[in-house]
């Protein structure tokens, strides 16, 4: 775990991050703030599905007991699939994370290795966005600290309701051209809340 995760606080209703009495800019309000997101198309259905899901793969993941509402099994069982197949070896299950150097935070959906490589993975249940390689390059940077980044894997699982799922890995060769866009939407979003 980065060593600044020890000093981060996190509000789990509002998104929002703290170390002190300094917030920190989340990840996802990087790229709004920014105007990389158009959330014309978030709906609350759409944000109910993911948040559960989210949760009940984290109990899953940590061993818990698991509730979820039936119309919802489908995801899970995909996610037990991709488990089975790809078998990874996760160091990080939705844990707060921070560069408070640049100061942003975020909460990677998991963190750890595929094949032995370092990787970063965002789970969806809707649609993969266009900006899902910016999101996973700043929880790259914030998660997988201090690895070589020619092997920084940037993985989504994209979990279906037909109970299977697929997944979308942006090239290592992108690493470096994602990595400075999301670092000019941060000092955009950063001068904008500054204003």
């Amino acid at each position: 775990m980065p060593p600044d995760a020890t000093t981060l606080r996190f509000d789990p209703v509002q998104h929002r991050y703290w170390t002190g009495p300094r917030e920190l800019i989340a990840v996802t309000q990087v790229l709004l703030t920014a105007g990389v997101i158009d959330s014309t198309w978030f709906t609350p259905a759409a944000r109910d599905r993911g948040a559960r899901v989210h949760a009940a793969l984290e109990q899953l993941e940590r061993h818990e007991p698991c509730t979820i509402h039936t119309a919802y099994e489908p995801y899970l069982e995909g996610y037990r699939q991709f488990l089975r197949d790809a078998k990874p070896v996760w160091q990080g299950i939705e844990t707060p994370v921070a560069d408070l150097a640049l100061g942003y935070a975020g909460r990677p959906d998991r963190w750890g290795t595929l094949q032995r490589d370092p990787v970063v993975v965002e789970i969806k249940t809707g649609a993969v966005p266009p900006w899902a390689p910016l999101q996973l390059v700043a929880y790259a940077r914030l998660a997988l600290d201090g690895k070589s980044a020619i092997r920084r894997r940037r993985l989504v699982v994209q979990l279906l309701p037909t109970g299977r799922y697929t997944t979308r890995e942006y090239p290592v060769i992108n690493f470096g051209r994602d990595e400075r866009v999301f670092l000019t939407a941060l000092a955009v979003a950063q001068w904008k809340r500054a204003a």
